[in-house]
């Protein structure tokens, strides 16, 4: 068995980036805490515009880029407060803070983690709506009790007018039938 050894650990200095007359200064490590919060705060995010009407393409790019600003804000001594993105991104700060920085890949790769797991936990929302076997065999049971009963031809109207209301849904029918013979 190999002696082991004992090293002497010292916090390696901040870097710097000039941009025009100023000096920023760069973090070379976010803590956990810090971590944690760009994380969570991105995935927050993440969650919100899914909610909106954007393409996937703008919300992947905007969680990505609000994940940038958050490491920006925590990572250098800028105030960042009447800025955008595309003005910090323009100043090549991003790029030296992801050379400087060495947990940057740990961030972005638990940010994309993040959404990929939002992603697959409303996929698995979606599914479990989904009727089941025994679901539909339940329902084609009552479907068939309501067509045999006193009422079917007050269900048979319903139908007709369900059918004449939505187009997709008659359509979808028609199909049905069709394959069915």
């Amino acid at each position: 068995m190999e002696n082991k050894i004992k090293i002497d650990l010292k916090k390696k200095s901040d870097s710097t980036f000039k941009i025009g007359d100023s000096t920023v200064k760069i973090k070379t490590w976010l803590n956990t805490e810090e971590v944690a919060y760009i994380v969570d705060e991105s995935c927050a995010y993440f969650k919100e515009l899914i909610g909106e009407d954007d393409s996937d393409a703008v919300i992947l790019v905007s969680t990505l880029l609000k994940m940038e600003m958050l490491i920006v804000l925590l990572a250098t001594n800028l105030d960042i407060e009447d800025l955008d993105a595309n003005q910090i991104g323009e100043t090549g700060l991003f790029d030296a803070i992801h050379s400087k920085l060495f947990n940057y890949d740990l961030i972005k790769d638990s940010v994309m983690a993040g959404m990929n797991m939002i992603g697959n936990g409303l996929i698995i929302n979606q599914m479990s709506q989904i009727a089941s076997i025994e679901d539909l065999s339940n329902a084609e049971n009552q479907i068939k009790g309501y067509m045999e009963g006193e009422n079917s031809d007050k269900i048979k109207e319903l139908i007709e007018v369900m059918l004449a209301n939505n187009p997709t849904l008659a359509n979808a029918l028609d199909k049905s039938i069709k394959t069915e013979e």
